[in-house]
């Protein structure tokens, strides 16, 4: 969880990004990925004009930071773009790097088929309740 930055000057957060980058590298000398995963999802949104985004979600069973511990199901934010590595799966997202090891699937959804399947955030209890038996979710 991020500390509360209020009141501190630019010189101020540059020293605790640079001992959180130090720190960093003193935990992961042969600067691995981040977070390791099994039983993971490759998934990509796809719009009309080919991907929208892709992420990865799984089982941490290693975690070279704070973000997650052994266990937690964890879900990257949004991939980049990054060339393969070879002979291992390495996603990248802006802040964390994922290996995924061990069987995994890829699925690929529109878009718009998800947004179908989420509920409208303004439904009342007794609408989701309606949709899941009717097996609209």
């Amino acid at each position: 969880m991020r500390k509360d930055l209020t009141g501190l000057g630019d010189l101020d957060i540059e020293e605790i990004d640079r001992r959180q980058r130090e720190e960093l590298r003193h935990r992961n000398p042969n600067n691995l990925p981040e977070v390791t995963l099994t039983t993971w999802t490759f998934v990509q949104l796809i719009c009309d004009d080919g991907i929208a985004r892709s992420l990865v979600c799984g089982v941490v069973t290693e975690c070279l930071t704070e973000d997650y511990q052994i266990g937690d199901f964890a879900c990257s934010l949004q991939l980049l773009e990054t060339p393969p590595h070879p002979g291992r799966r390495i996603c990248v997202s802006q802040t964390l790097r994922y290996e995924c090891k061990g069987q995994g699937k890829e699925v690929s959804i529109s878009e718009d088929e998800l947004r179908n399947r989420l509920s409208d955030p303004n439904a009342d209890i007794e609408d989701l309740r309606r949709c899941l038996e009717s097996g609209g979710l």
